[in-house]
C-alpha cells in the first residue's frame, strides 16, 4: 500500500520557503560549527589538572561542547528555506587571494543531512568515550578535532579546502587509535593513515589537475566544475574522484583498513569511523560525479556498479570465514557500503535516495557493535550465552548484526530493498544476483552470532578472568538498550514519508543524503555493538562467543536490532531506502540490481549464521566471563538508535497530535531542492502566506 500511494503521488517541484524558515539568520554559523570544537580542544589542552583531578571536567566540557553543536544544527535546521537550489548560510572570505583560495563554506539539503548525521555522531562518541581513564586530556581534544573537520569538509566550497579538511580528519583518528586501540593498534593506526592518505593525495592531483585544465581563477566548486568542460576531463577527474572516495567508504578492493580500524579502536572513535568519516567518501561522488558531472557518472555508473558487487559479495564471504566477532561486525559493514555505491550507479532519484537512506543505517548497526564488544580479545567462546546473563547487550548486538545483514524488518533491509529496486529497474541484474547472494551469506552469519549469544552455554566462572567479571546491571543501561532498539524498529517502522523525500530532490541527491545519514547511524550502531561485546566477554572469536543473548539481553537486543536494520528490516530506516534503490536501479542497471541483491541474499546469510553463532548458539564453557553493558556504557547508543527511529518515524518532522501543524519544521523531506524525479513525491511544498498589506 506504501508504495501504490508513493508511486501514484504527484510531485511538488515548486521552490518555496518553509513556515518559520528565515526567523534566525548567522553569518558565521557554519564557522562556529567547525571552530567551536577547535577551540574547546584547545581550552582542554591549555587546562592544568594535577594528578587527573580534572578529567571529569574536560569529559563535560567535550559533552557540552558536542551538544552545543547539536543546538546550533537544531536552529540551522528549523530555519532551512526548503526547495532553493542555491547554497544557504553561505560564508565567503579571501584566504590566499594569489592563488584564488577562499574560506567559503555553505550547505544545501544534502548538506544540512550530513551535518545533523555529524552531529549526532560527535554526541554518540563522546558518551563512547566516558570511560576513558588514560591521558584523558590528549583523547577528547583529538575526538573534537576530528569532528572539527568532518564538519570542515562537509560544509567546504572550496576544492583546496575541503582537501585540507579532507586530510585533516585522517591524524586526531589515527593517534587516537594508536593511543587508545586494541593489540593490534599500531597496524590499524598505520593502515588508516595510509589508506586515506592514499585518498587524500589523490583528491589532491584530481583538483590540481582540474585547476590547470579549466584555467580558473580559483577552487570555488562551482568554478572548478563548471559547466561546458570535455568529456575527456569530465572523465579523468570523475575516476579520480571515484578512487578518492572508494578509501573512504571504503570499497573493495581499497577496503583494507575497515576491518582491523572497527576492530583495534575504542568505542567512541569507531563511531566517529563508521558513522561519520567514512561516509565523507560516498559524499565527495556525490558532489563532484554525480551532481557536477553527471554525464561522466553516467558513463562511469557500470565501474561502480562493479565496485559495489565486488564489495558486497567479497564482504558476506569474509563475514562467513572470519571468526572474529569484530571482523565480522566490519566485514557487514563493508558490504553495506557496497549497497550503497550500486544506489549511486543507478542514476536514478530511487537509487540515489536509497544509497544515502542506506548509509545512515549502516553507520548506526556498525557503530553499535563493536561499541559493545569493547577492545576484547578471544573470540565467540567469550560471548556464548550472552543473551541469558546480559540480555540487553545481547540483544543490542544481535540486532547490529542483524541490520548490517539486512535482516527484515530492520533498517538495512530497507536500503538494500529499495537498491535493489533501483537496480532492477535500471536493468543491471548481474549486480542485482550478486548483490542478493551476498546478503544471505552475510545473513547466515549474522545467525551464526545469534547461535553463539542464545544458544551456546556460557562459561563457568572459575574459567573466567577477573577482568571478565560481570558488571552490575543497571537502569540506565538497560534504558539505553532498549532506547537503541527502539530507534532502529521506528526507523523503519515508519518510512513512508522517506520516499517521498526522496522525491522531490534534484537527481540522486537528495535519496543519497538520506541514504549517508541512516547509514551513518547503522554503521555506528553495529560497530559501537560489537566493540562493547568483546569488551564485556573479554573475547572476539567467534569459537569462543556463543550462546550470549542469556546472558547479555541488553546487548543481544541492540545487536540483533542493529543487525536487522543493516538488511533493510521494514519497521527500519534501511528499508525504504533499499526499496527505492532496487525499484531504480531496474531502469538502466538490470543486470547490476540482479547482482547486488545477490549480495543482499549473502549478506543476510553472514548475518544469520553469526546471530545464531553469537547470541542462541549453546554458550561455550571455555568461553571467559561475559557482562552486559550498563547504561553509562550504553545509552550512547540508545541515541544513534533514536536517531534511525526517529527519522523513521518523522522524516518529514513530527506533528502536534491531532492536527497538521508541525512541531518543528522542516522534516528531512523539506531539506532536498525541487526536481523532476522518476518516481513521483507525495510531498506536497508549503504555499507561502500573502505577504500583509501596507
Amino acid at each position: 500500500m506504501i508504495l501504490l500511494t508513493f508511486v501514484a503521488a504527484t510531485p511538488s517541484p515548486t521552490p518555496t520557503a518553509s513556515p518559520g524558515a528565515g526567523i534566525f539568520s548567522s553569518p558565521i554559523l557554519l564557522s562556529l560549527l567547525i571552530w567551536v570544537p577547535v577551540l574547546m580542544a584547545v581550552a582542554i589542552a591549555s587546562m592544568p589538572n594535577p594528578r587527573g583531578r580534572y578529567d571529569t571536567l574536560m569529559k563535560q566540557i567535550a559533552f557540552f561542547t558536542t551538544l552545543g553543536l547539536v543546538f546550533i544544527l537544531f536552529v540551522a535546521y528549523n530555519q532551512f528555506e526548503n526547495f532553493l537550489p542555491t547554497m544557504q548560510y553561505e560564508e565567503r572570505l579571501d584566504w590566499l587571494p594569489a592563488i584564488g583560495v577562499k574560506y567559503h563554506l555553505g550547505i544545501d539539503g544534502p548538506g544540512l543531512v550530513m551535518l545533523v548525521l555529524s552531529g549526532l555522531i560527535g554526541v554518540a562518541s563522546v558518551l563512547a568515550s566516558l570511560g576513558v581513564r588514560e591521558r584523558v586530556r590528549a583523547y577528547f581534544c583529538l575526538l573534537l578535532l576530528a569532528e572539527a573537520s568532518v564538519n570542515g569538509a562537509i560544509v567546504s566550497r572550496d576544492m583546496f579546502v575541503l582537501i585540507l579538511f579532507w586530510g585533516a580528519s585522517t591524524i586526531p583518528l589515527a593517534l587516537l587509535i594508536l593511543g587508545w586501540g586494541g593489540p593490534r593498534r599500531s597496524a590499524a593506526a598505520w593502515r588508516l593513515l595510509g589508506y586515506w592518505g592514499f585518498g587524500t593525495g589523490v583528491l589532491a592531483i584530481g583538483v590540481f589537475a582540474l585547476y590547470a585544465a579549466t584555467g580558473a581563477q580559483g577552487f570555488d566548486i562551482e568554478t572548478l566544475l563548471k559547466p561546458g568542460l570535455s568529456p575527456r576531463i569530465q572523465l579523468a577527474v570523475s575516476i579520480v574522484m571515484i578512487i578518492a572516495a572508494a578509501t573512504r567508504l571504503p570499497l573493495f578492493p581499497l577496503h583494507g583498513w575497515i576491518r582491523d580500524v572497527l576492530a583495534e579502536a575504542p568505542p567512541g572513535v569507531v563511531v566517529v569511523v563508521a558513522g561519520a568519516a567514512s561516509r565523507l567518501g560516498a559524499f565527495l561522488i556525490l558532489r563532484t560525479v554525480i551532481a557536477a558531472e553527471p554525464a561522466a557518472g553516467h558513463l562511469l555508473s557500470p565501474l561502480l556498479a562493479v565496485l559495489a558487487a565486488l564489495t558486497v559479495g567479497y564482504a558476506a564471504l569474509a563475514a562467513l570465514r572470519t571468526v572474529d566477532i569484530r571482523h565480522a561486525g566490519a566485514y557487514l559493514a563493508v558490504g553495506q557500503l557496497g549497497w550503497v555505491a550500486a544506489g549511486l550507479a543507478t542514476h536514478f532519484r530511487s537509487g540515489m535516495a536509497a544509497s544515502v537512506f542506506l548509509l545512515g543505517a549502516f553507520a548506526v548497526a556498525a557503530t553499535c557493535g563493536p561499541a559493545l564488544l569493547g577492545r576484547a580479545e578471544g573470540g565467540a567462546p567469550a560471548i556464548a550465552g550472552f543473551g541469558s546473563v546480559r540480555p540487553v547487550r545481547a540483544a543490542g548486538l544481535a540486532l547490529a548484526m542483524l541490520s548490517l545483514a539486512g535482516a527484515p524488518p530492520l533498517g538495512g533491509f530497507f536500503g538494500q530493498l529499495a537498491v535493489a529496486a533501483a537496480l532492477a529497474q535500471s536493468g543491471n541484474f548481474v549486480l542485482l544476483g550478486l548483490g542478493l547472494l551476498g546478503s544471505v551469506m552475510s545473513l547466515v552469519a549474522a545467525v551464526g552470532t545469534l547461535r553463539v549469544l542464545y544458544i551456546q552455554s556460557p562459561l563457568e566462572e572459575s574459567r573466567r578472568g577477573a577482568a571478565a567479571a560481570l558488571p552490575a546491571v543497571t537502569a540506565l543501561s538497560t534504558a539505553g538498550a532498549v532506547a537503541f532498539c527502539v530507534v532502529i524498529a521506528a526507523y523503519g517502522a515508519f518510512s513512508y514519508p522517506i520516499l517521498g523525500f526522496a522525491a522531490v530532490s534534484p537527481l540522486g541527491i537528495a535519496g543519497s543524503v538520506l541514504s549517508l545519514f541512516t547509514g551513518g547511524l547503522s554503521a555506528a550502531l553495529v560497530a559501537g555493538v560489537c566493540a562493547t561485546l568483546s569488551d564485556r566477554a573479554q573475547s572476539r572469536s567467534l569459537l569462543v562467543l556463543s550462546g550470549l543473548a542469556p546472558r547479555m539481553p541488553n546487548l543481544a537486543w541492540l545487536f540483533t536490532i542493529a543487525a536487522l536494520a543493516l538488511l533493510g528490516i521494514p519497521i527500519l530506516a534501511s528499508f525504504p531506502a533499499e526499496l527505492m534503490t532496487f525499484f531504480g536501479a531496474f531502469k538502466n542497471q538490470p543486470i547490476g540490481a540482479f547482482a547486488v541483491a545477490g549480495g543482499l541474499a549473502l549478506t543476510a546469510i553472514s548475518l544469520a549464521v553469526l546471530l545464531r553463532r553469537v547470541l542462541f548458539g549453546a554458550p561455550n564453557p571455555e568461553a571467559p566471563g561475559v557482562s552486559d553493558s550498563s547504561l553509562s556504557e550504553t545509552w550512547y547508543l540508545g541515541l544513534l538508535a533514536g536517531g534511525l527511529l526517529w527519522v523513521g518515524l518523522f522524516p518529514g518532522g513530527p506533528k502536534i497530535p491531532g492536527t497538521e501543524v508541525p512541531l518543528f519544521d522542516p522534516g528531512l523531506i523539506n531539506q532536498m531542492t525541487a526536481g523532476i524525479s522518476d518516481i513521483a513525491s507525495p510531498y506536497v511544498a508549503p504555499t507561502p502566506a500573502p505577504a500583509a498589506a501596507p
